[in-house]
C-alpha cells in the first residue's frame, strides 16, 4: 500500500519536512529494496500531462513506473532512483535522477511511478539500468 507524502509548493520546504520525519536507510540496506517490472514511459503531446511545482507549464514529461518489494523491517519513503541510459554499444549516454514521493510498507509488491525532469531523445537500441540510490525510513512506527 503506497501513501503519498506532501509535495513541494512555494511555501513548503520538503527537505526540511523530511529531515524531521525520516532517517536515511543505510547504503548496504538499499539492496533490500527490490525493483521489478520497471518500464520507461514517454508521454506524447496528446496524452495526459503533468503539472507540478517544478513543471508548471504543462510540458509532457517521461516517467518510470514499476513494482517494488520492501524487504526492510520498517516502512520507507522518498526513494531516489538513479537511471543510467546506454546506447546500443553499451556506452553510457547519461544518468537521470528520479524521486518517488510515496510511503512503502514492508512486504509488497507495491506499484510506484516517478516523473523525470525532462524528456530524453534516446537513440535506437538504447538500454537502461535503474538503481535505488537513496531511501528513508519514516520515524513513526505505524
Amino acid at each position: 500500500m503506497a501513501v503519498s507524502i506532501p509535495q513541494p509548493t512555494p511555501d513548503f520546504d520538503i527537505e526540511e519536512y523530511l529531515a524531521k520525519v525520516t532517517t536515511p536507510v543505510a547504503a548496504d540496506d538499499l539492496r533490500k529494496i527490490i525493483l521489478f517490472d520497471v518500464a520507461y514511459e514517454k508521454i506524447k503531446d496528446d496524452e495526459v500531462r503533468f503539472e507540478t511545482f517544478e513543471n508548471p507549464l504543462y510540458v509532457p514529461i517521461p516517467r518510470i513506473k514499476g513494482r517494488l518489494r520492501n524487504e526492510l523491517p520498517r516502512k520507507i519513503c522518498r526513494l531516489k532512483l538513479s537511471i543510467s541510459f546506454f546506447n546500443s554499444d553499451g556506452k553510457l549516454i547519461e544518468t537521470e535522477p528520479v524521486t518517488v514521493n510515496e510511503v512503502f510498507y514492508p512486504g509488497g509488491p507495491t506499484s510506484f511511478s516517478g516523473g523525470m525532469k525532462r524528456s530524453l531523445n534516446l537513440p535506437e537500441g538504447w538500454t537502461w539500468k535503474v538503481t535505488v540510490s537513496d531511501a528513508y525510513y519514516t520515524k513513526d512506527e505505524n
